[in-house]
């Protein structure tokens, strides 16, 4: 548990807090805090709203495989970082799905397993610089775990995808990971916006389905100046989806 002394410690400028519990009802006084970076831990929507109002000069929030909460709104145009690295895996369908509001961000990133997390940009307005190399485990998700049935996986797939390039359509900057480019390919007849970016950062693993999806991600980037392209080998292919549904690119 967090100790109540150091909730309204206001000289702290940068804070790691791995594995702590905070109080419900609890009073945060980080006034000079500008960076906080959160790690295996349980927070509910209230507890994330306390959090942040009670840190108004914040400039840079990290969450790694924190959850229990569903919705993640930074109304502070102080803050302009936002990483988001992997997600503590939940039994709770509730804790399944994430909406980001932060139209003042300039810089995202969302990176590591996300399991079945439906991450939703809700508002991302102002971001420049977006970095997607996360990853979803879609194998089970027409089945959850309460036994309840998602027949059109591959149409949520293709709305988030959608959504998240729709959304980062005019960041100047992109990196993005080999699941994306994955989906990419596979969802065929995917509508993809008109990319602003001119600075294209590729980070991948190589598989049969890569250099495609790469082919339809550059077709919608007219503007790129600068293409980056990181590649490592892999000996499993990263592809999530069934056999069958893969068998139009083989």
């Amino acid at each position: 548990m967090l100790p109540k002394s150091l909730c309204i410690c206001s000289s702290l400028i940068t804070l790691v807090l791995n594995h702590c519990r905070l109080e419900k009802g609890f009073v945060i006084e980080w006034k000079s805090l500008n960076s906080l970076k959160l790690k295996y831990a349980k927070l509910d929507d209230d507890d994330i709203v306390n959090l942040l109002s009670g840190c108004p000069d914040l400039e840079t929030l990290e969450s790694s495989n924190v959850e229990g909460f569903s919705r993640l709104e930074i109304i502070s145009s102080n803050l302009k970082r936002l990483k988001f690295e992997e997600y503590w895996f939940s039994d709770d369908e509730a804790y399944h799905s994430l909406g980001i509001i932060a139209p003042y961000i300039r810089y995202l990133e969302i990176s590591g397993n996300l399991y079945d997390l439906k991450c939703k940009l809700v508002n991302v307005s102002s971001v420049v610089s977006a970095k997607l190399t996360f990853q979803n485990c879609y194998t089970n998700f027409t089945r959850s775990i309460s036994g309840k049935t998602y027949p059109d996986t591959h149409q949520v797939i293709r709305t988030l995808v959608q959504d998240y390039l729709q959304k980062l359509s005019y960041a100047t900057q992109l990196t993005i990971g080999t699941w994306l480019i994955e989906v990419l390919l596979q969802l065929e007849g995917l509508l993809l916006p008109e990319l602003k970016c001119k600075c294209l950062t590729l980070d991948l693993h190589i598989t049969r389905f890569s250099s495609k999806g790469v082919a339809i991600l550059l077709q919608a980037s007219p503007y790129v100046e600068t293409l980056n392209i990181t590649m490592a080998t892999m000996t499993v292919t990263s592809c999530n989806f069934s056999s069958s549904y893969c068998t139009f690119i083989l």
